[in-house]
């Protein structure tokens, strides 16, 4: 299997900036993890296609020089020589793509405000929150849509729409209840932001 040398480039190149830019929406689309995920598996068929097509050409280079005449195994050789180094080229960017998009998720996640904190000091983080209703409220929608980058949008629209509930209903027994489930949501979110781990790649 053949592989080009500038369409193969190009596709590394389309490939990682697919990946960066679901990395960089990941708080508004859904979908980014899987976007970047199928990346990561486009990337890994690349780099097996690449392999393959250095295997075949190594292997026929080798044989026309046996088949050739003297005279011309030379030339072979060179021209082998330059196939396997276009396809260590391809390999080298490959490992790059995934070395970048992997460097891209790490410093994500490290923007996390909830990176490397205890879990009572999350739970805590909330607690103080408690001054007020309206306070509180708006605290449960910010830290929501801070710990969505490292867990899911679903739990995210819920706290937002509840929220936006919450302050037409007013402080009573019902919104209440509601607002201290919405409370144990949101640290649950905090918790799995904080252990949650990018093994993507």
């Amino acid at each position: 299997m053949s592989v080009e040398i500038n369409a193969t480039n190009n596709q590394i190149s389309i490939l990682v900036s697919n990946a960066l830019t679901a990395i960089k929406n990941r708080s508004t689309d859904a979908q980014w993890e899987q976007k970047v995920k199928n990346v990561a598996d486009k990337l890994a068929h690349l780099s097996k296609t690449i392999k393959s097509s250095k295997s075949n050409a190594q292997h026929f280079g080798n044989a026309q020089q046996k088949q050739a005449a003297p005279e011309h195994r030379f030339s072979i050789k060179q021209s082998t020589n330059a196939k396997v180094a276009n396809m260590d080229g391809l390999e080298a960017a490959v490992n790059q793509a995934m070395k970048k998009i992997g460097k891209q998720l790490k410093d994500e996640s490290i923007k996390s405000p909830f990176k490397d904190k205890k879990s009572y000091e999350l739970v805590d983080m909330l607690a103080g929150e408690v001054s007020s209703y309206e306070k509180l409220l708006s605290s449960l929608d910010g830290l929501a849509k801070s710990a969505i980058s490292t867990t899911s949008t679903s739990n995210a629209v819920v706290i937002k729409n509840a929220t936006t509930y919450l302050k037409t209903q007013g402080v009573n027994g019902p919104s209440i209840l509601m607002l201290a489930a919405l409370s144990l949501r949101v640290i649950a979110m905090m918790l799995a932001s904080k252990q949650k781990s990018f093994d993507i790649l």
